[in-house]
């Protein structure tokens, strides 16, 4: 079913297939498909919408005729593509087909700077869909969500959000208390501005330290302070990061 959902059938094509019908790659003629979670796609499936990104065409189920597409194909990962294809789960033709441009998302763990706005916005969206007032939000609260990593991202952080609107308890293990002082509270932000800004440089010290506006030995003494290991930002493609 979903070969017919992304590239249609005719009638008669399979049982229950009453009557043609268009599928989602036909429809986005002259729009954008985007492809999410492009790694859960099974493998003969893959063989498929790699002649329909060569060709810019499909086949309904059952036809032969061809339907041309004019197009953009857009896809997300949420595992390294490179990977899996060494690995076999993952077609590298389709890979290389696909990956004209890479744009790397950072996780919310190496933008701790932006988690406290994000999470002010999911309660003020979830606030407005419950018809409930926007509460205020304590900035130790948002000091302990600074402080997580957040390995669901967005989601997670979403999830988070109307659980505290809703007043419900959180996951106790998810839940570190916030820096208690304002000495580690500066420390933490400090922490969080260093790892955003390599993040962005790819883990390139030099655009680092000038991007921070600090000398080359200040940010080698704030890394090791901090614990960050310029490895860990590097993008293994050599590509810039971008938001």
């Amino acid at each position: 079913m979903i070969e017919s959902e992304l590239f249609g059938h005719e009638a008669g094509a399979f049982v229950g297939a009453a009557r043609a019908r268009a599928g989602k790659f036909e429809h986005a003629r002259r729009g954008t498909i985007f492809l999410d979670e492009i790694d859960s796609l099974p493998l003969g499936l893959q063989a498929k919408l790699l002649h329909a990104v060569e060709s810019r065409s499909i086949n309904r189920l059952g036809s032969h005729d061809r339907i041309d597409l004019d197009v953009r194909f857009v896809a997300a990962s949420k595992s390294d593509l490179e990977t899996a294809a060494a690995n076999g789960t993952f077609r590298g033709d389709l890979l290389y087909r696909l990956n004209v441009v890479t744009i790397r998302m950072p996780s919310l763990a190496e933008r701790r700077e932006d988690i406290p706005m994000l999470f002010l916005s999911f309660v003020t969206q979830l606030a407005d869909r419950y018809g409930q007032p926007v509460p205020r939000v304590p900035g130790a609260v948002l000091d302990a969500v600074a402080a997580r990593d957040w390995p669901g991202n967005a989601w997670e952080l979403r999830n988070a959000a109307e659980r505290y609107l809703l007043g419900l308890p959180d996951t106790p293990e998810h839940a570190p208390p916030a820096p208690a002082t304002l000495a580690e509270r500066m420390a933490e932000q400090e922490r969080a501005l260093i790892a955003a800004s390599l993040a962005a440089n790819s883990g390139r010290l030099k655009d680092t330290y000038e991007a921070l506006g600090i000398s080359r030995k200040a940010l080698y003494e704030k890394m090791q302070r901090h614990g960050l290991d310029r490895e860990k930002f590097a993008d293994p493609d050599g590509l810039r990061a971008a938001d």
